[in-house]
């Protein structure tokens, strides 16, 4: 069995960016950066495009995750038709869904509104954010210390 490895100690620097420092048993310490990354897809359903850029911001997600990294994944704009899309297990990429799931910070009310599909999104699980206007805040992020990548 392989050795664990064990949280020493964390700093962060002048960007917000988390420093871990982990050992492994019977190992010298060795420093790891914990990014913090928000991941918001914008993107429509309509496209094969599309399809790209949502697969492309699903892998992003999960890289961040298990590189241990605080990962917020956000769908925003026409960005939020993805959920319903994605739920339905015949989706070719709904696997991949599944695995980020978890990392979901939600969907912005306003545009799932808008965009008809604010039910269905609450039958998901997935939160209804609203903290500017019904709207995420991305600028709240970025003064939270997080980079944030848009697809």
């Amino acid at each position: 069995m392989a050795p664990t490895a064990v949280l020493r100690w964390t700093t962060y620097d002048r960007k917000g960016a988390v420093h871990a420092v982990f050992a492994k048993e019977g190992h010298t310490c060795e420093e790891v950066l914990m990014v913090k990354l928000a991941v918001v897809v914008f993107a429509d359903t309509e496209s094969h495009a599309d399809l790209g850029r949502v697969v492309n911001a699903m892998l992003v997600v999960r890289e961040a995750a298990e590189s241990g990294d605080d990962v917020r994944f956000i769908f925003d704009g026409a960005g939020t038709k993805w959920i319903a899309e994605l739920e339905n297990p015949d989706h070719r990429s709904h696997k991949l869904y599944q695995s980020v799931f978890r990392h979901i910070s939600g969907a912005c009310k306003y545009c799932a509104a808008a965009f008809g599909v604010l039910d269905t999104v609450a039958e998901t699980g997935v939160s209804l954010l609203d903290e500017y206007h019904q709207h995420p805040s991305l600028r709240r992020l970025v003064a939270d210390g997080y980079e944030v990548l848009v697809f």
